[in-house]
């Protein structure tokens, strides 16, 4: 949500300064700020209740997850979402590995959608020996200028530092014209 918030405050940057040129713009740009804050909300929302949970069922995460990317997509009109999901049902997530999680899943997509022109993202949920596996894959090409609009930022250092703290391995691979890829695996406790 973090991200979330400074993009929130970078629109309302955007929109003071419309709002003595352009009406429409800034009436465009405070609607999707609105839009932006009730999603951020929602997202705090769904943080509270999987730190309310002791545990939250494998399939029950994956919901979660799947409704998160489609919201993040929802005015992406052009990228597909594609969800593969192979596991035993009686799979048990502890609320701190559903926590980080969805913030590493959340991290992925918003750093495909501003580093890429995404068409198609694919995400691989699956388990093996007792570690459950998380791949996501954009199939966009890299923007040229990406990293020259100040779009470093944090995203893979924090996503890395999230699945270190689940002892776990991350792994994120990058081709400018097929796509990034970002590989999450972590260690399941007793309930798998």
């Amino acid at each position: 949500t973090g991200s979330h918030i400074a993009g929130i405050i970078s629109g309302l940057d955007l929109a003071e300064r419309y709002l003595n040129t352009s009406k429409a713009k800034t009436r465009k740009t405070l609607e999707s700020l609105t839009t932006e804050a009730r999603d951020s909300m929602s997202q705090l929302r769904e943080t509270i209740q999987a730190l309310k949970e002791d545990e939250m069922a494998i399939d029950d995460f994956v919901d979660i997850i799947s409704e998160n990317v489609k919201k993040q997509l929802q005015y992406k009109k052009t990228v597909s979402f594609h969800l593969h999901r192979e596991y035993p049902k009686e799979i048990v997530l502890s609320s701190i590995q559903t926590l980080q999680l969805m913030r590493i899943l959340q991290e992925a997509v918003m750093n495909a959608l501003n580093h890429a022109v995404v068409k198609n993202i694919d995400l691989h949920i699956h388990s093996v020996d007792r570690t459950l596996q998380i791949r996501l894959h954009n199939s966009g090409k890299k923007r040229k200028k990406s990293n020259e609009l100040g779009l470093r930022g944090n995203g893979i250092p924090n996503m890395r530092r999230r699945v270190k703290e689940l002892g776990g391995t991350f792994a994120f691979e990058c081709d400018e014209k097929s796509g990034s890829t970002v590989t999450v695996s972590i260690p399941l406790g007793n309930h798998s």
